[in-house]
């Protein structure tokens, strides 16, 4: 369910080849929303709704590098190679072998500086407790030196599980601390009728069979990410144009058979 749909616009349109889907818009809005507040925020949602395509592109089009993007992955999940990305990703250089506090340090220095900055991480269910601690002081900090820094946290729901759990032991919520301080928060249960549409329309695909084609597509695992790979080789197949016809002989292709357009 989307909490907060009506947040502030951004200021500019996408670039390149990137389709600006309703959800992908409601995630930019969340975005602008966080770096003009200095907001925490978060978006969650199932693989395949276009989480990634739309952090990626608002972190590109944004300009005087206030935008950093860090993807965390398992391998950086605990605090220090953690920090090690957070340090690379704000441009302090690569600094693998100095201590968490070091990194820290580094890390909050650096902040310190982007005024109207964002960070945003991506895959951010692989972060341990230590890690999302971490990014709670520096948020706390950067803030109370009077700077406007957002953070947005963006994942699987793995990531919201984790931050709503109680902690037996305390008999309360164990990131009651870090989720009270939530300013805006997206979940996405699956990809919407109207962002394939976009898509479609994007990519030049009409025809109420090929769109209904592509729906049926998006209801797979992987989504919309299945739908950008079905595009990919049907476009190929097609020298360029995706038809009906290249959209079925791509469908096997891409791990998705017997998929064909509904009835015209």
């Amino acid at each position: 369910m989307t909490e907060i749909i009506n947040l502030r616009e951004p200021p500019l349109e996408p670039k390149g080849e990137f389709c600006l889907t309703p959800t992908a818009r409601d995630i930019h809005h969340l975005l602008h929303t966080c770096q003009s507040f200095g907001w925490l925020g978060v978006v969650v949602g199932e693989p395949g709704t276009g989480k990634t395509a739309a952090i990626t592109d608002y972190a590109a089009r944004a300009e005087g590098g206030d935008v950093r993007l860090c993807r965390m992955t398992r391998a950086a999940s605990r605090l220090q190679p953690g920090l090690v990305r957070l340090a690379e990703a704000l441009g302090c250089g690569s600094m693998p072998n100095v201590s968490a506090s070091e990194l820290y340090n580094a890390v909050r220095y650096r902040a310190g500086w982007m005024s109207n900055g964002l960070l945003i991480l991506d895959e951010a269910q692989h972060l341990e407790d230590d890690l999302l601690e971490a990014l709670r002081d520096l948020f706390d900090e950067v803030g109370a030196e009077g700077v406007v820094f957002g953070v947005v946290l963006v994942g699987n729901r793995g990531l919201m599980d984790r931050l709503s759990k109680t902690d037996k032991r305390r008999g309360r919520a164990g990131f009651s601390q870090f989720t009270g301080r939530i300013g805006a928060k997206l979940d996405l249960s699956a990809p919407k009728a109207a962002d394939v549409e976009a898509l479609c329309a994007h990519h030049g695909i009409d025809g109420k069979r090929a769109v209904a084609l592509v729906k049926k597509a998006a209801q797979l695992p992987g989504a919309l990410q299945k739908v950008r790979n079905l595009f990919g080789v049907a476009r190929e197949l097609g020298d360029g144009a995706i038809t009906l016809k290249t959209l079925e002989d791509a469908a096997p292709v891409v791990g998705i058979p017997n998929l064909k357009g509904g009835a015209a």
